[in-house]
């Protein structure tokens, strides 16, 4: 069976300094994995090569079989950091893969599709749910709102 993931005899360096001689792993499909250790061990490193988001310098890195670029339309990344682009709704984020992908037209017509969707019923807090929660501008005290959970929510949903 093909390994979901596999590293062989993976090289890399930044700088003078090497971060990988010869990682060796695996991941079967189905397979659930922690990558655990302190911090700049290269847990996410690990990440961006399976991500194909850096290049390794020696050995193979593959998912499913084929080297990372090819599967680059079925693979998914959520940063540390949720990385969203203040200038973009909540919507518009959570989208931005879907429009790097697929293209602006896909993008739009799933904003379309989301916003026609929009609950009729009252939202948690016992009002409508808000504009900006389906892509609508908030205002600018929400822009300033968007810490923690939910920035992390639209991330998470961007991977989706």
């Amino acid at each position: 069976m093909t390994p979901a993931i596999a590293f062989e005899r993976v090289e890399l360096k930044f700088g003078a300094e090497r971060i990988y001689d010869g990682l060796d792993f695996t991941v079967a499909p189905g397979e659930f994995v922690c990558i655990l250790g302190p911090s700049g061990c290269g847990k996410s490193t690990a990440l961006r090569l399976i991500g194909d988001l850096i290049p390794a310098d020696g050995g193979r890195v593959a998912v499913n079989g084929k080297p990372p670029a090819e599967m680059w339309s079925r693979i998914a990344f959520v940063f540390q950091s949720p990385r969203l682009a203040p200038w973009r709704s909540a919507l518009a984020n959570v989208l931005l893969g879907v429009e790097l992908r697929f293209g602006r037209a896909e993008a739009k017509s799933r904003t379309t599709r989301a916003r026609a969707a929009r609950p009729r019923r009252p939202g948690r807090c016992g009002g409508e749910v808000p504009d900006h929660a389906l892509g609508r501008r908030a205002p600018a005290r929400g822009d300033r709102a968007r810490a923690g959970g939910r920035s992390r929510d639209r991330a998470d949903g961007r991977a989706l």
